[in-house]
């Protein structure tokens, strides 16, 4: 039952030999279809030592495998108790003292037709209710494999388009850089690479990292950290900081489709203030040079949809020749529209986008309002609902209202 519960890859249970080598291949036949951890639940088993001997077989037979072993305790195992299991907790510990009192001995207490009876241990150890194997066969399909072995089952493939830049993500102990540089606490300015260089001189020395940025690149890259196969569509520069996006990409298991531009990576410099709110400073650079021309179908093979960066939105022959050549090749188009006054600016644009080529929308409360003319985010989702097969309006830390 826990298995089931669970979408375990195996059950190790007593009523089963399985083997090391066995187990090994129910969990390489999840990585072949695009899985990235397993469950295995093991029962009490004299014969394999228990889930932690079981851990450490594995650990030394197929060490590419990392192995951890979590014991569960009775309330982590069944959860919260409902009022039935408080009511026959209650009536079992009354049964109990009255045994007792009555100097009852060697017996068991539980429940049958909704009486308590008690049972001899001699006759409760030698009850064997059985396995089912349906039940069996249901781990198999819940996990990895179907009951026909005709179907499988996968998460689709995603590749997302947008502008590919690095974030250098960078700790401020005070505030007087954006004073010198007058830049508004919490903004995004977009620089030239001058600019933004003497930004970053000025932070020479502080703590800093970089990692992937960009619209499309944080949906990808989040993507990728749930176990989706994904990709990522964008043009950089033929420098480091290019050299590093790409090792990014390949290092979080995403499919690098990335064209090299004239012009220096792009690049976002983030800066962190002592409260934690951010400002951000970005050169687009190389990003900018992505081309429709460069937009082939042969990209697309292998994928189910085609994510869009709303951002990119600047060069309306590349956005409309990547959905265009997604749908001409049976993919699914999904658009984020990225930010209000980027709609307001591309608005009759992005709206033939959509009627056109586009299946998901995804915008939050004021880019809904501006996208569909409306002064309420329900109303914006019923108008944008009608222009798409599915439309997603994001509310903060209420969640999102899907239609």
């Amino acid at each position: 039952n826990s298995a089931i519960a669970t979408g375990s890859e195996a059950a190790i249970i007593p009523e089963m030999d399985t083997e090391v080598d066995q187990l090994a291949e129910l969990i390489n036949h999840g990585f072949r279809k695009s899985k990235n951890s397993a469950i295995v639940i093991v029962a009490e088993n004299p014969k394999t030592g228990g889930a932690t001997a079981l851990a450490e077989r594995v650990k030394k037979e197929f060490p590419q495998y990392d192995a951890r072993v979590t014991i569960l305790g009775h309330i982590q195992r069944g959860g919260s108790p409902t009022a039935v299991d408080r009511i026959l907790a209650s009536r079992m510990g009354e049964a109990a003292i009255e045994a007792f009192l009555d100097e009852q001995r060697n017996v068991m207490i539980g429940t049958m037709n909704g009486k308590i009876v008690y049972v001899p241990f001699a006759k409760a150890v030698k009850h064997d209710k059985g396995i089912d194997r349906k039940d069996l066969e249901l781990v198999k399909i819940l996990s990895i494999e179907s009951k026909t072995q005709s179907r499988t089952y996968r998460m689709k493939r995603v590749i997302g388009i947008g502008n590919a830049l690095t974030d250098m993500l960078v700790n401020l102990k005070s505030d007087s850089v954006l004073s010198r540089f007058k830049l508004a606490k919490g903004s995004m300015s977009l620089v030239d690479t001058k600019l933004q260089t003497e930004i970053s001189k000025s932070v020479a020395g502080l703590p800093y990292s970089l990692s992937l940025g960009g619209s499309a690149g944080n949906t990808i890259r989040a993507m990728a950290k749930l176990g989706c196969q994904v990709g990522f569509i964008g043009k950089v520069g033929q420098d480091t900081t290019g050299d590093f996006f790409v090792q990014a990409l390949e290092n979080l298991g995403v499919e690098p489709v990335i064209f090299r531009g004239s012009k220096r990576s792009g690049k976002c410099v983030s800066l962190i203030s002592p409260d934690g709110e951010r400002t951000m400073v970005t050169y687009l650079g190389a990003a900018l040079e992505l081309t429709a021309a460069e937009i082939d179908p042969a990209i697309f093979d292998g994928y189910d949809c085609l994510y869009i960066e709303g951002y990119i939105v600047q060069d309306h022959d590349l956005i409309r020749k990547a959905a265009r050549t997604a749908k001409e090749c049976g993919l699914k188009v999904a658009i984020d529209l990225a930010s209000f006054n980027i709609v307001a600016e591309n608005l009759e644009f992005l709206r033939n986008l959509v009627r056109d080529y586009v299946d998901i929308v995804f915008a939050n409360e004021d880019e809904a309002k501006t996208f569909a003319c409306e002064a309420e985010p329900l109303n914006a989702l019923q108008c944008i609902s009608e222009m798409c097969e599915l439309a997603v309006v994001k509310i903060g830390i209420k969640g999102a209202m899907i239609k």
